[in-house]
């Protein structure tokens, strides 16, 4: 009789696992596909409406190398930071614009976003042994004037003047008449438009894949300084020339990373290659970039193509180059006496360099 109890009891327990087992197999596969794609897709909002932007950029559907954490990070503080907006609004635009108009305008913090704002990038699919994998694509903005979109848009286009020279947050754009922009976070960007002898400074607000963005209609553009120039023909012409030379870094604008100006120069060539070395004293490490370069009505167009990045290991205290194809344009203006200078560096002649195959010649 103990022997039929213990079996019966055996048979029951057994009987209550497997049900137990089956219910919690059960209660997973309802899980896996009913619940596990909303509620990563909740996560994401949550997120987002908490501000965790270093969470949001990982996150964030990344497919073009052109679109860096600084791309992002400036953006952000241009869409997101209220000191910041209202720093640009005290800098450029209190003969244009009221402080609660411009703020209205041009700020899209502080304000939670429903679900219905949010399109997701979805890879693979869920299942009992798979997850799949869900990202940011686009976040629809709205403030009390306007709308834009957070997120990657794509072929956005800008249509300039002859002879004119635009940068998008601090980063020269390379083109003729009309620029394309193949992939840009879409937000609130700051411009620079060099036309003729003027420089403007400008906001865009980039909010749909294919926009048109008119320079010369945009009512953002305020004259940041009139440039001395020649006239000729009756044309407006900047004359400067550069030399052949070493020219060394007298002065940084970025707000960080400033390389060091003891180390840091430029290098133009007789044969219109260019060598540009920056080197940051924190990092004990340099970067030297190796490209050619031009000079147009007044311009400085340097185009690189290698870039060699020594790293510094402060364990052994030993550096390694590391060399890569890159494709980066840097455009300055040259100013008199053999300086140029854009938004981000000024360079001043330091001395003419002698060619190999010249010293060659004279040995």
């Amino acid at each position: 009789m103990n022997n039929n109890y213990t079996k019966n009891i055996i048979i029951t327990a057994s009987i209550t696992a497997s049900i137990f087992l089956f219910l919690l197999f059960l209660i997973y596969v309802i899980y896996c596909y009913g619940f596990y794609d909303k509620n990563l897709k909740n996560e994401l909002i949550k997120n987002y409406n908490n501000y965790k932007y270093d969470y949001i950029y990982e996150h964030l559907e990344q497919n073009d190398d052109y679109l860096t954490r600084e791309n992002y990070n400036n953006v952000i503080n241009n869409t997101y930071d209220y000191n910041n907006i209202k720093k640009l609004y005290e800098l450029y635009y209190t003969n244009s614009f009221s402080e609660d108009e411009f703020i209205d305008r041009y700020y899209y913090g502080n304000k939670h976003i429903n679900d219905e704002s949010f399109t997701f990038i979805k890879e693979g699919k869920t299942t009992i042994t798979k997850r799949s994998d869900i990202k940011y694509n686009q976040i629809k903005l709205n403030n009390k004037n306007n709308n834009t979109t957070f997120g990657i848009i794509n072929n956005i286009k800008l249509k300039i003047d002859d002879d004119s020279l635009i940068y998008i947050d601090n980063q020269g754009i390379t083109c003729d008449k009309e620029c394309t922009i193949d992939k840009i976070y879409g937000g609130i960007h700051t411009i620079k438009y060099i036309k003729k002898d003027f420089t403007f400074f400008g906001l865009i607000n980039i909010k749909e894949d294919n926009q048109l963005v008119e320079m010369n209609k945009l009512d953002t553009l305020v004259v940041l300084e009139k440039t001395g120039t020649i006239t000729t023909n009756g044309m407006n012409k900047n004359n400067n020339k550069l030399i052949p030379g070493k020219y060394i870094l007298e002065a940084c604008y970025l707000t960080s990373s400033c390389p060091s100006p003891r180390y840091t120069y430029i290098i133009l060539k007789e044969d219109n290659t260019v060598e540009f070395y920056t080197y940051i004293t924190l990092d004990m490490a340099g970067d030297t970039y190796y490209g050619v370069y031009t000079q147009n009505n007044g311009f400085l167009i340097t185009k690189f193509t290698k870039h060699t990045y020594r790293v510094h290991d402060y364990d052994t205290m030993q550096s390694t180059d590391i060399d890569v194809d890159t494709d980066i344009s840097y455009t300055y203006k040259i100013l008199e006496d053999n300086k140029f200078q854009n938004d981000m560096y000024k360079f001043t002649f330091k001395e003419q360099i002698i060619q190999e195959e010249d010293t060659e010649e004279e040995e």
